[in-house]
């Protein structure tokens, strides 16, 4: 039951947002795809970096059990925080691309 609460607000909410931004921000129907690909690129590249950390802080976790003896849990590495950091650090990467992308489009004319 939760699901389906959950899964009808997200849509309620995209409803509606699609048609405040059609109806009132003046945003056409078919930019909504070139968006999603943004999204899409944006949640990839946030999972390479989700990669990118854990294996990084595995290997320092590691590293110090290791060299030092000291034991570190690799149970560090079990936060909701990690995946929410590495996808905030793929949008960022992304909005940057994207900069770089529209001033050689802006350059190429």
């Amino acid at each position: 039951m939760e699901q389906w609460l959950m899964l009808g607000m997200v849509g309620l909410t995209a409803a509606a947002s699609y048609m405040l931004g059609i109806r009132m921000a003046g945003l056409r129907a078919q930019g909504l795809l070139t968006a999603a690909a943004a999204v899409a690129e944006g949640v990839g590249i946030g999972m390479v970096f989700l990669a990118l950390n854990l294996g990084m802080a595995l290997t320092l976790i590691l590293l110090v059990r290791t060299v030092t003896g000291i034991f570190l849990s690799a149970y560090l590495l079990d936060d909701v925080a990690w995946p929410i950091l590495s996808f905030l650090q793929g949008l960022l990467f992304r909005a940057w691309l994207s900069q770089k992308r529209r001033s050689q489009i802006g350059t190429a004319e």
